[in-house]
């Protein structure tokens, strides 16, 4: 099952694995997702996914058994930026996110509460906004991660085709808008 383009902008509460866009996401890919909402829960909470589990177990990296998490924010508070809880099955079977930022406020990680076999490339969070920073993720101030210039390869790397960066305005910061919406 794979899961695109999509946007939450209404609070979500509940007890373990919840996200703005899905509690528990198996074997499979969510790409262009977007959370403006605040999440809030018991265990494994995240601002997008509550869970991201590979439970493949193959003994060969196949790039149709990864779960990817690719194209994605999140600008609602939560326990953790992005992911609760991300956990591949094995070297071979992993989770992957890619491309993806937070500029939430957390308390527990400011990408993922935990992670075990997950790869992380091109991903960032507002520094000083709370949790303990995720290992692979890269702290960005407000200004790095805005501008005209923020999807650019000095800046954020991410893929112009997918995002769009608007100029500043009043003081004001402008982060990258997904193009789909």
């Amino acid at each position: 099952t794979n899961l695109n383009k999509i946007f939450n902008t209404g609070a979500v509460n509940g007890g373990t694995n919840v996200g703005g866009l899905v509690g528990t996401l198996e074997n499979s890919n969510l790409t262009e997702g977007v959370n403006t909402a605040n999440i809030s829960g018991v265990n494994s909470v995240g601002g997008l996914v509550g869970s991201a589990n590979n439970t493949n177990t193959t003994t060969t990296m196949v790039d149709s058994n990864q779960v990817q998490i690719v194209n994605c924010f999140n600008s609602g508070n939560s326990a953790s930026g992005l992911v609760g809880t991300s956990s591949g099955a094995n070297q071979y079977n992993k989770v992957w996110i890619t491309s993806c930022y937070s500029v939430a406020n957390t308390t527990v990680g400011t990408i993922a509460g935990t992670m075990t076999n997950t790869e992380l490339q091109r991903v960032y969070y507002l520094e000083d906004k709370g949790g303990t920073p995720t290992t692979g993720a890269v702290a960005k101030s407000g200004q790095e991660m805005s501008g005209e210039d923020a999807v650019s390869t000095t800046r954020l790397n991410l893929d112009p085709t997918m995002w769009t960066a608007v100029a500043n305005e009043n003081g004001e910061y402008n982060l990258p808008m997904l193009n789909s919406f």
